[in-house]
């Protein structure tokens, strides 16, 4: 047992020697119904205290730490590749507020990163004691988010981060930059706690978080032919309306799911008519899915761009409601990041054709349209 632990131990074994003598001062009329009780509950903690001090308790703690970031790592870098918020900052925070998911603001209602409802927010609820107090200063319980997956948590969150402007200068770090993003976070407001920062420092450091990357996979190679037209009607079931976020399926296809549209990010080698029929979609309709790939082939792609394999809604149906606009955006690229089509998103948030949204734009991703506010004079 490592000398610390020998110490933490020794010191409340003292203790608790010392209240078993204290015993001994009670009166005698009381001692009966007293020093029974109090000699259980002191060998009671003792036992606690020396259990949790043992280095098997311990490298259990690691293991379910170890196997929480292997649970969660594939969402954590996906999101990097989506909105470039760090991998290992994404997993350091999901530890450290769940508790390694065994938190009871996980467990109960899927929040990971203790997020709060506040004013912007619609969805399911959650309510537990925090810091929140009334007018008297008496603990009141606070709202947290509820979400359906943890992975809906997950997208949440980089959701929480890209589209408030006090946690802009964080995306102007470099991805690597692990200490600085920890840092910016506690600056930023994201915790109260003084030692956040350092905190999430330790953590990727201990676990080598930082170290972790994508699985690169070699180019996938298929030898069988295509036709050149099917029969097949190619009929797409019809989902529930769901609360959704970015979640791989769990069959470990590849295929992902944003707004209850599947998609597929496009890989070298691979051809239109390949995922045409690995997912048994007539050739025909991926370029109707894909308008903006209509003159392109997947060669000209990016690895993280989507090829929905799937209508996109006219609407968002997630917990999102508005989008606001950061730099290098366009209307094209917020449509495919929400699975919303294009077309739709315009005539909703009143733009001419052709028009894109400025920086700091707030667009509206479902309902009616935008009001057209009177001018003043």
């Amino acid at each position: 047992m490592e000398p610390k632990r020998m110490r933490t131990i020794h010191k409340h074994m003292k203790y608790y020697i010392f209240k078993l003598a204290e015993i001994n001062f009670i009166s005698s009329n009381r001692m009966a119904e007293v020093s029974l009780r109090k000699i259980e509950k002191c060998f009671l903690s003792l036992l606690f205290f020396i259990i949790i001090s043992s280095p098997g308790m311990a490298q259990g703690d690691i293991d379910v730490k170890k196997k929480y970031i292997e649970q969660f790592r594939w969402i954590a870098l996906k999101e990097m590749e989506l909105t470039g918020i760090p991998a290992a900052i994404k997993l350091a925070q999901g530890l450290l507020e769940s508790n390694a998911g065994f938190s009871t603001l996980a467990t109960e209602a899927n929040n990971h990163f203790g997020m709060k409802c506040h004013n912007d927010w619609t969805g399911l609820t959650y309510f537990k004691e925090d810091d929140d107090r009334d007018d008297k200063g008496r603990l009141i319980p606070s709202c947290f988010r509820k979400f359906s997956s943890p992975e809906e948590s997950y997208h949440a969150h980089s959701l929480w981060l890209t589209q408030r402007p006090r946690y802009s200068n964080l995306f102007t770090l470099d991805p690597d930059d692990y200490k600085g993003w920890a840092h910016g976070l506690k600056k930023a407001g994201y915790a109260t706690d003084p030692a956040y920062g350092d905190k999430l420092i330790s953590i990727i450091e201990k676990f080598e978080l930082h170290k972790i990357q994508p699985v690169q996979k070699p180019p996938v190679e298929l030898t069988f032919e295509v036709q050149a037209e099917t029969t097949k009607s190619g009929k797409i079931l019809q989902k529930e309306s769901v609360k959704t976020a970015a979640v791989v399926d769990h069959s470990k296809s590849g295929v992902w799911v944003m707004n209850e549209v599947r998609f597929v990010y496009a890989k070298p080698g691979i051809k239109f008519t390949d995922i045409a029929k690995m997912y048994d979609i007539p050739l025909k309709k991926l370029p109707k899915f894909n308008p903006p790939l209509l003159n392109k082939s997947l060669d000209q792609l990016s690895e993280n761009h989507r090829i929905f394999l799937e209508p996109k809604r006219k609407e968002f149906h997630g917990e999102q409601k508005w989008h606001v606009v950061q730099a290098n955006e366009t209307l094209q690229s917020i449509a495919d990041y929400y699975a919303i089509q294009t077309e739709p998103l315009r005539k909703r948030n009143r733009l001419f054709e052709k028009e894109e949204p400025t920086i700091g734009t707030k667009l509206k991703l479902n309902g009616k349209k935008i009001r057209i506010r009177s001018l003043r004079n």
